[in-house]
């Protein structure tokens, strides 16, 4: 095949009433590229694909296998986004996921780094936060892992009536909370 998207390369061979076809094809689309590679033999077949993703706000990398009835998928991005910067990594083989993304977000009165990951029913997703306003400064941390959840924030305030440093913290149902 050698169109303006694809090109490739094909091999057959037949013998005593066995056959062997593989194929190597290059894909080249807007933003995308990739490589894939299909052979049967003996009634068993494997296909693999490799692609490249590039447009302005994602670039990915995916790689996607299948063999006797097993598929793996992975894929790793770059998400570049106005308010947000990230790396995604996503992987699935024999019925098991594993999820897990890194974002920076910036907003004008705040900066948050966000991690959330999950494999195998298991979540963990945590959050630290930055907050500017004109008379309060807060720095915010919140997790949750195994269905248990930890808050907690430091403020710093300044205000005509009132300067100093708040802490409040949550735990497994139990709270602490003090001031300077």
């Amino acid at each position: 095949v050698n169109s303006a998207s694809e090109k490739s390369l094909k091999f057959n061979a037949s013998a005593l009433n066995k056959t062997i076809d593989a194929k190597w094809s290059f894909l080249n689309v807007a933003n995308e590229k990739g490589l894939r590679f299909q052979a049967t033999a003996f009634n068993k077949t494997i296909d693999a694909t490799w692609t490249f993703l590039n447009s302005a706000s994602e670039k990915c990398l995916k790689f996607n296998a299948s063999a006797l009835n097993k598929t793996l998928d992975a894929r790793w991005y770059f998400l570049n986004f106005t308010d947000e910067k990230g790396l995604k990594f996503q992987a699935s083989a024999l019925n098991k996921t594993i999820d897990a993304t890194l974002s920076l977000i910036s907003l004008p009165k705040g900066k948050s780094l966000r991690f959330n990951a999950s494999a195998l029913n298991k979540t963990i997703n945590a959050t630290w936060s930055f907050i500017s306003m004109e008379n309060e400064k807060s720095l915010v941390f919140k997790a949750n892992l195994l269905n248990k959840t930890v808050n907690a924030t430091w403020t710093i305030l300044n205000l005509e009536k009132e300067k100093g440093l708040l802490f409040k913290a949550s735990a497994i149902n139990k709270t602490l909370e003090t001031s300077i």
